[in-house]
């Protein structure tokens, strides 16, 4: 097995335990998967079509927000807001060839969390169906997991 396959097989295995995990502490909370943006629960994804303005700026997903600040004060940074798609700001913002701000790694979870506010902030449908689940976990459900 090479090591690209041997590394996705543990990610895989350790979401999958991560999962469990979760699970087993809210064992007594109804659980709510979501991932495909046309299904119930879908606009959760940072890939719903739901645009968000911050910075004083329009973005046309979370997605595109998010993969953007990899690259900001950068070319790149407009290049991934005006992607066509969440699918190719995805892509584009996975680029390994574009360098990454310094300070991704310590920054990435705070620009996530401020698209997914600004996102349930700025749209009163997705804040109503948030409000819905009460204290049901909401778990991301990996496309790999889907397909397994």
């Amino acid at each position: 097995m090479d090591e690209i396959a041997k590394i996705a097989k543990e990610l895989l295995k350790n979401i999958e335990e991560n999962k469990r995990n979760l699970l087993s502490r809210n064992a007594d909370k109804k659980v709510i998967n979501f991932y495909e943006i046309n299904k119930p629960y879908g606009c959760f994804s940072n890939f719903s079509k739901h645009s968000i303005t911050l910075q004083n700026k329009d973005w046309p997903t979370s997605e595109h927000y998010f993969q953007a600040q990899k690259f900001v004060g950068t070319v790149h940074e407009d290049e991934l807001r005006f992607a066509s798609t969440p699918m190719d700001a995805a892509r584009l913002g996975r680029d390994k060839n574009k360098p990454l701000r310094k300070d991704w790694e310590e920054c990435k979870v705070n620009i996530m969390r401020e698209a997914i506010v600004a996102k349930i902030e700025q749209h009163p449908n997705v804040k109503s169906i948030l409000l819905s689940t009460g204290d049901c976990a909401i778990i991301l459900i990996e496309k790999e997991v889907l397909n397994q």
